[in-house]
């Protein structure tokens, strides 16, 4: 059962009943493993209260758009009795796989250099510039959640 609609018509609509069960099934799974010598795990489990986590997924269909970095790490959480906890350390090194660091000289000065160009583009934003039109494939992209310019990895590390 998909956590989310597949299809046209329920793209991003959050489906309440699979986020409940996936809940359920890691509950379960964790239960099985901790007392592997019980049988009808199933009707033990004690569900904690998903309405922040259903809330949430639910306004995901208010996004505009959706962007090819918006991912979702299911593996950084966990379930602890009636509540869900994320797992800071886990999130960190979820983020830190998708970072990028300048390392040599050449792209220490590249990166200055398209930060430079960054601030400056960011600067016609105020003036009601279309940042889509400002927009410098493979040397920077414009990120709509900090509502600025920041340079890409790809020229900084690949120049591409």
């Amino acid at each position: 059962m998909d956590t989310f609609g597949a299809g046209r018509d329920k793209f991003l609509v959050a489906n309440d009943e699979a986020i409940r069960e996936s809940v359920r099934s890691k509950l379960i799974q964790q239960l099985s493993f901790k007392y592997p010598e019980l049988k009808n795990i199933s009707d033990l489990v004690k569900m904690p209260d998903l309405t922040a986590l259903i809330e949430a997924a639910h306004q995901i269909i208010y996004a505009p758009s959706v962007q090819y970095q918006d991912v979702f790490f299911w593996n950084v959480y966990k379930v602890n009795e009636d509540k869900i906890i994320v797992i800071p350390e886990a999130v960190e090194q979820a983020k830190s796989h998708f970072r990028a660091y300048a390392e040599t000289s050449e792209e220490i000065e590249k990166l200055r250099k398209v930060k430079n160009l960054c601030r400056t583009l960011d600067s016609f934003l105020i003036h009601g510039c279309d940042p889509d039109k400002l927009n410098i494939s493979n040397v920077c992209y414009f990120d709509r959640f900090s509502n600025r310019f920041e340079p890409s990895s790809q020229f900084i590390k690949f120049s591409i």
